[in-house]
């Protein structure tokens, strides 16, 4: 994997494994705990300089927990050993994944390691994970906050895209509604490379029963040509 991704005015480069929807439902798991265990989260202005960024990246999270608590938060089975195993080598690649940082606004310029995404201990019944909320926020997309995500809702969806396509608008915050293209939820599910007509139409196909998977969970999705209005229930 090597993909990058622009927050304020900091590039955050990514290189590693490739990861897929179960890593992501991990990650997704691991950034719950955090924010239960953490009282104040880190947050960085958008326009945030290299500078800042480089300071905030010594603010961790440490979250203790077993495999039990976090198969049954990412929807796996329970005292499963095969849980465990598909747990643990989600972690170790996402721990595999290295993150340099550089200014946005360089062709080119001096890259500064951040690190690895996560750093991680291992014993028979607990997992110790140390994360990083800057570095969290770069890999969901965010857009300068510490992310929040909505765990309950993606245990309820059956399909990698529609968990993909959930994962990847949490910023569409709960009671609001926000105007997303198709071709941008697209790209939240696929990556950028060239397909053909028919394979492009497919993915259309896809994409809209995700969107269905969405609605049966309460959101709702109206289009208006290529833009559809996107909407999240308010969690009562």
């Amino acid at each position: 994997m090597a993909l990058s991704h622009i927050m304020g005015r900091v590039m955050f480069s990514f290189s590693g494994p490739q990861l897929g929807p179960i890593e992501l439902r991990v990650l997704q798991a691991l950034v719950g705990f955090a924010g239960l265990q953490q009282q104040q989260p880190v947050a960085i202005d958008p326009s945030g300089s290299l500078d800042e960024v480089q300071r905030l990246l010594g603010h961790t999270v440490a979250i203790s927990t077993t495999y039990n608590q976090l198969a049954e938060v990412v929807g796996y089975a329970i005292n499963s050993g095969s849980a465990q195993t598909a747990i643990r080598t989600a972690i170790r690649k996402l721990g595999s994944v290295g993150v340099s940082i550089r200014q946005a606004n360089l062709v080119s310029g001096p890259d500064f390691s951040a690190g690895n995404l996560i750093c991680d201990e291992f014993s028979n019944r607990h997992i110790e994970v140390e994360l990083n909320s800057i570095l969290t926020a770069a890999v969901h997309g965010g857009r300068g906050t510490y992310i929040r995500l909505d765990l309950p809702e993606a245990r309820q969806l059956h399909s990698d895209a529609a968990r993909l396509l959930h994962h990847r608008l949490h910023w569409v915050n709960a009671g609001t509604t926000r105007e997303v293209s198709l071709d941008k939820m697209i790209g939240y599910v696929w990556s950028a490379e060239d397909v053909s007509a028919s394979a492009q139409r497919t993915r259309r196909q896809v994409l809209r029963g995700s969107l269905d998977e969405l609605t049966s969970i309460g959101w709702s999705s109206a289009p208006r040509g290529d833009l559809y209005q996107i909407a999240r229930p308010i969690v009562r």
